[in-house]
């Protein structure tokens, strides 16, 4: 994400430099680009991601009132100056400095003005900080990642002189919760808003990435990078020999969940207008439903952990 991040910010300054049309599209795919790569590591929320406010600041999400699009309609509108220096765009609420801005720039009302001189100059060069700073935090998240006396390298190698990763089993207990709460979170806050809970509710304005068309792509990735994650984890060496089958039937209902996606083809409002394109948003809800138990209770319990709440269980 952070060499994206780089390429993204590249692309943009290009496009605030020209106006042209073709460097609108081209950043536009580079931020299709940068969706991918952080929603393929977006759950894994330990370490580094969790210091300095940084999962929000990449991301303020959900957000039902629409309190960020209206802070960064706010600072288009009245072409607020301190939002286009990294420097006072950081002191900003964390929803006017992410990829959900970044989003709204790119694709949100208006858009399209960036390619008119007379129009573009503020937008773009918000879009331009807004890019610099995302490219600021993946960077330092990424060397953080790195950094081998960091919480990472704790988290692989375990030691009774850490404060957080004592044992093999602390270790287990956070992979398996970036796992449980990355799966409820694709649930609850991806699938059940586009799902609702009849045919008056279906609304792709609920969809997270709707206006830049990435929502089913993201969610995708999403999934791809939890199914990486139990791939690389070694559950299975933990496991009971009777019960080792269990991270093998995980990686199936992902490769399940992944086909009934494929299957998902064109835009998100006319999947949703279509009741077949319901019927397999409904069967991908059951598939996740299905990872989350094998994950929540029969995986940790075989492994002897359990799972802690997550920032979606409230008070």
């Amino acid at each position: 994400m952070a060499a994206e991040a780089e390429v993204t910010q590249t692309g943009m300054n290009a496009l605030c430099a020209t106006t042209d049309p073709g460097k609108l599209d081209a950043v536009r795919e580079r931020f299709r680009s940068l969706v991918r790569a952080y929603s393929r590591s977006e759950f894994a929320l330990i370490g580094p991601i969790t210091e300095d406010n940084r999962a929000e600041r990449l991301l303020f999400w959900p957000d039902t009132r629409g309190i960020g699009r209206k802070q960064v309609e706010r600072i288009i509108r009245t072409r607020d100056e301190s939002a286009t220096s990294v420097a006072t765009l950081a002191t900003k609420s964390v929803a006017t400095q992410g990829l959900g801005a970044l989003e709204y720039v790119l694709f949100g009302t208006g858009a399209d003005d960036m390619t008119q001189p007379d129009h573009a100059t503020h937008r773009c060069a918000y879009g331009l900080a807004i890019t610099k700073l995302i490219a600021k935090v993946t960077s330092e998240i990424d060397a953080d990642w790195q950094n081998q006396s960091g919480s990472v390298a704790r988290l692989l190698h375990p030691a009774e002189s850490n404060l957080d990763y004592r044992i093999w089993l602390d270790s287990g207990q956070a992979v398996i919760n970036i796992l449980a709460h990355g799966l409820e979170a694709v649930h609850d806050t991806r699938i059940l808003p586009l799902v609702g809970t009849g045919a008056n509710d279906i609304n792709p304005r609920l969809a997270l990435w709707w206006r830049s068309g990435m929502t089913l792509e993201a969610l995708s990735a999403n999934l791809e990078g939890l199914s990486q994650l139990v791939a690389v984890a070694g559950f299975e060496q933990g496991l009971p020999e009777d019960q080792r089958w269990l991270a093998g039937s995980i990686m199936l209902e992902f490769d399940n969940a992944g086909r009934i996606l494929d299957q998902m083809d064109g835009q998100l409002e006319d999947i949703l207008a279509d009741s077949s394109g319901r019927e397999r948003l409904r069967y991908l809800q059951t598939s996740i439903r299905a990872l989350q138990r094998e994950a929540s209770s029969d995986l940790a319990r075989a492994l002897g952990v359990s799972v802690g709440l997550s920032a979606l269980d409230g008070d």
